[in-house]
């Protein structure tokens, strides 16, 4: 069974990790200054335990009014707008063009106020947003900063590093991101005293215990054995066996945050074995497989058909983070596919459509995407062979309805 998810990160990795964790701390400032030298460009660069902890610092850094709005793109993690709350801030979500994730223009135009102070965009999947409409829009809102959530689009030190006229872009490197190290999150801030107004609110939080980040360590060693294709096969049938989902438990172990109090979980600075596993993984990338992950979206791309609905397929950088589908029978779809020795699912991530409030419908593109959203691996060790099958399965359940 070919697993919904191959973790970006080698046994040797996780082995440096777990040595680091029972070294003495200390030399922390020296490995930060590696990580933000890796970033050529970027002067202000603050390392965190995650980009959660970074949104969270830069909302506390900046004061907004009780009331100030921010305008997110429509699809985010929950845990995104649920922080914006906990700043007394309003949460105006904006409507995407699904199939090239791109945002609507209107719709920008429309949620724009003046109680505007933050606008959030999140590139999704692997796929750049272009933001040069949206640059022109607000070029006469001086009070309107641009922050860029790039978790999902790293493509390596030298790949995409953000708008020119963003304020903030936040990187992460949590457990299914590119080059993980199973936490950490580096932000680039564009404006000095707004660096260091984060950076002295950051230095108040404790330090994650090493104790913590060596469990996790060895856990996804663990894990890592188990996404094996014929160990991954064992345990589905443990799970059944034992009447255990295991789709839950795949989620629940790649998951950064889970149980207690979000604000607490996510007010800590990174420990000093995280900081060098991340500098490690940064200074050794290696663009390779990442060029063959997209070679792979590439070949399918060739073979579905117009109906197809895959999330930003007609995107030009799309680099297949993860290829997504909106498909009209998803749970036949996901059966279909799990007969060929593919795992797929509908939780793959945690990412969701924001939810509309009050009168307000909410991003309607966006939802009706989300709610039938199949994740199918494209995995580099797939066969081509088996790739196409694939793409004749989606080519059928679009071509199913009338």
């Amino acid at each position: 069974m070919y697993p919904r998810k191959q973790l970006d990160i080698a046994f040797s990795d996780l082995l440096f990790g777990l040595l680091a964790c029972l070294k003495p701390t200390g030399h922390s400032a020296k490995i930060q200054q590696t990580i933000a030298t890796v970033f050529a460009g970027n002067p202000h660069s603050l390392p965190c335990l995650s980009v959660r902890s970074g949104f969270d610092l830069l909302l506390s850094a900046l004061k907004l009014p009780a009331g100030s709005e921010i305008i997110m793109t429509g699809i985010t993690i929950p845990d995104m707008p649920k922080l914006a709350e906990k700043h007394e801030l309003t949460v105006v979500p904006i409507d995407l063009d699904m199939r090239t994730l791109t945002i609507k223009e209107n719709g920008l135009r429309a949620a724009i106020s003046e109680k505007t102070k933050l606008i959030v965009v999140a590139h999704l999947y692997g796929a750049v947003i272009e933001l040069e409409g949206l640059t022109d829009l607000i070029r006469q809102r001086s009070d309107i900063l641009l922050i860029e959530d790039c978790a999902q689009v790293f493509s390596g030190p030298q790949g995409y590093s953000g708008h020119a006229k963003a304020a903030v872009q936040m990187f992460s490197f949590g457990t299914i991101k590119t080059t993980t190290a199973l936490g950490g999150a580096v932000l680039h801030i564009q404006d000095e005293c707004l660096f260091e107004r984060m950076r002295v609110l950051q230095n108040q939080w404790p330090i994650m215990q090493r104790s913590e980040y060596a469990k996790k360590l060895a856990k996804t060693l663990l894990f890592k054995l188990i996404l094996l294709p014929p160990l991954f096969s064992l345990f589905i049938r443990y799970c059944r066996f034992r009447r255990v989902d295991y789709d839950k438990a795949i989620v629940e172990n790649v998951r950064g945050f889970k149980g207690g109090d979000l604000l607490t979980l996510i007010r800590r600075r990174p420990p000093t074995a995280l900081l060098a596993l991340l500098a490690r993984r940064l200074t050794r990338f290696d663009p390779s497989a990442f060029e063959l992950r997209a070679a792979k979206l590439h070949g399918i791309k060739t073979l579905l058909n117009a109906r197809v609905k895959v999330h930003g397929l007609a995107n030009p950088s799309h680099t297949n983070w993860l290829f997504a589908v909106a498909a009209h029978f998803p749970d036949r779809l996901i059966d279909q596919i799990l007969a060929l020795s593919v795992d797929c699912t509908r939780n793959s991530t945690q990412l969701r459509a924001i939810a509309g409030t009050g009168s307000t419908q909410g991003p309607q593109e966006c939802q009706a995407y989300m709610k039938d959203t199949v994740y199918i691996p494209l995995l580099t060790i797939m066969p081509n062979e088996l790739i196409a099958e694939i793409a004749r399965l989606l080519n059928e359940d679009a071509g199913s309805l009338p």
